[in-house]
């Protein structure tokens, strides 16, 4: 597909979410999303050599099974290291869809991601949908390396409806995918991490997110660390406070410009 008929895409889908947004919520209106990946995540900072970084791949879910929990089955394209296999990579289910556009396969780096869940839940039920990119950080030795999200590139939408029950989230969280969930930057105790949510007929929440971790070497020999940035939107149907245990419990299954 022409980079051309990519931003028209792009700029038709943006426009329609807009008409959406102007008008009242009538169920749940759950949006993630981030703009152009070379911008937003980044090393914001760094100390010695500094660290080395290496795309691995990338990925979006959606789920809107029946049921308490929301399975982490993604879709999975990776970076030979010269071209991605296609411009758009993308998942829905439902009520629930994740979409990566990238005007230029040859570049690493995705134009645009997005996961939402736009519609009603039934009670007992959850529903979700997430984009992520996995990369590798080499920090190098008795040196560090600050990994920051631009709240300028990043942002969520939360709104609920009429009717509507339980929690809402959204996420971003930058974590290993070495370590065991709930480990120290583990998926459920990252190594950054922006949350929000709302409860069924809080106000609207509009927001740039943000994130930023320093990794530090200390020792002789690099470090490799490896990462995925996340952003997830999700639904529990479930009054407080079962909607946040379900959180932790099901890890809300799990984005450029690099500065030095």
């Amino acid at each position: 597909m022409s980079s051309f008929l990519a931003s028209l895409r792009r700029s038709a889908a943006f426009a329609g979410a807009l008409l959406l947004f102007a008008m009242p919520a009538s169920a749940w209106d759950i949006e993630i999303g981030l703009n152009f990946l070379y911008d937003a995540l980044y090393v914001s900072s760094s100390t010695g050599s500094g660290a080395t970084w290496t795309t691995v791949d990338e990925r979006v879910r959606a789920s809107d099974v029946p049921g308490p929990t929301i399975p982490n089955i993604w879709t999975t394209q990776a970076w030979d290291g010269m071209e991605w296999p296609s411009d758009t990579l993308s998942a829905s289910e439902g009520i629930t869809w994740a979409d990566l556009y990238h005007d230029d396969v040859t570049e690493e780096f995705f134009d645009s991601g997005s996961a939402a869940v736009f519609g009603s839940v039934a009670a007992g039920d959850a529903a979700g949908a997430g984009f992520a990119y996995d990369f590798d950080l080499v920090v190098n030795p008795f040196s560090s390396a600050t990994v920051s999200l631009d709240p300028a590139e990043a942002y969520v939408y939360l709104d609920s409806g009429v009717g509507d029950v339980g929690t809402a989230f959204a996420r971003f969280r930058l974590y290993s995918t070495d370590y065991a969930l709930n480990d120290p930057g583990g998926a459920n105790a990252p190594w950054a991490d922006d949350l929000y949510s709302i409860e069924a007929g809080d106000p609207l929440t509009e927001e740039g997110a943000t994130f930023s971790n320093n990794f530090v070497n200390g020792t002789g020999s690099p470090v490799t660390y490896h990462l995925r940035m996340e952003a997830s939107a999700s639904v529990f149907a479930i009054p407080e406070p079962a909607g946040l245990a379900l959180l932790g419990v099901a890890g809300l299954m799990l984005a450029v410009r690099r500065r030095a």
